[in-house]
């Protein structure tokens, strides 16, 4: 029937927009990873090497990552600074773990930023995989609350409702925060200037903001309030 097909095709386009989500956000942690945390550590790491080499000399040898380090810190030698090149001391100076008070509070911003997206994610996992019963019956998840005519609670789920939440928007959120929030940390950590570091935290905050913006951008107006009226059951603890 005509109705039959209409909810087919709704649920086939919200599938797709899921699909869309966790492609994008995939596509998006790869690239922050490929394209700005290897070049920045890499470029990081050779400009404070040749730093050590020019104000240790001699007194100077490779690691195991093959970068320069002084043997001791009374081989430092405080008057070669000035025969670096302006640019030199200003990228050596901008290492944010020269100014690491600066630095710890951008970081913490951004890990406890994570950390509450990440404590939603799961905290709405635990109620609806665990304390939400299993239901056989479809016809079983949802109950009007009485309260309005539009709303429903969610009064039980059924086995492939809980996996498909589980496997397709739970488990990918879970680990794209936490991916993000190491990601980030090593970039920010790499970014050889102090302004650039509070650009690039605000930078990394849009893509926990992502799932929000797609949503609130190709939902229809229809799903919007669907989700609205649709109650989940609070916390139990």
């Amino acid at each position: 029937t005509k109705a039959s097909t209409l909810r087919i095709v709704r649920f086939l386009l919200s599938l797709a927009k899921i699909a869309g989500c966790l492609f994008l956000q995939m596509f998006l942690l790869h690239a922050v990873w490929k394209l700005l945390c290897s070049a920045a550590v890499k470029h990081i790491q050779e400009d404070y090497s040749f730093y050590e080499k020019t104000m240790y000399g001699d007194h100077a040898h490779l690691n195991v990552n093959n970068h320069w380090r002084g043997d001791a810190i009374e081989f430092l030698n405080h008057t070669k600074f000035d025969i670096l090149t302006s640019d030199q001391k200003q990228s050596v100076c901008q290492i944010p773990l020269a100014h690491w008070h600066y630095t710890l509070a951008i970081l913490l911003i951004w890990v406890f930023t994570c950390v509450s997206d990440l404590r939603n994610t799961v905290k709405q996992a635990v109620v609806l995989l665990c304390h939400v019963p299993s239901v056989a019956d479809p016809a079983q998840v949802l109950e009007p609350t009485g309260g309005s005519s539009i709303e429903v609670l969610v009064i039980g789920l059924t086995l492939p409702m809980k996996l498909f939440l589980g496997t397709f928007c739970f488990l990918p959120r879970i680990f794209a925060v936490c991916a993000l929030a190491f990601l980030g940390c090593r970039w920010l950590l790499a970014t050889n200037s102090l302004g650039d570091v509070m650009l690039n935290g605000l930078a990394l905050e849009f893509m926990l903001l992502l799932k929000d913006l797609l949503y609130s951008t190709l939902a229809s107006r229809r799903s919007m309030k669907i989700t609205e009226s649709t109650l989940i059951p609070p916390d139990p603890v």
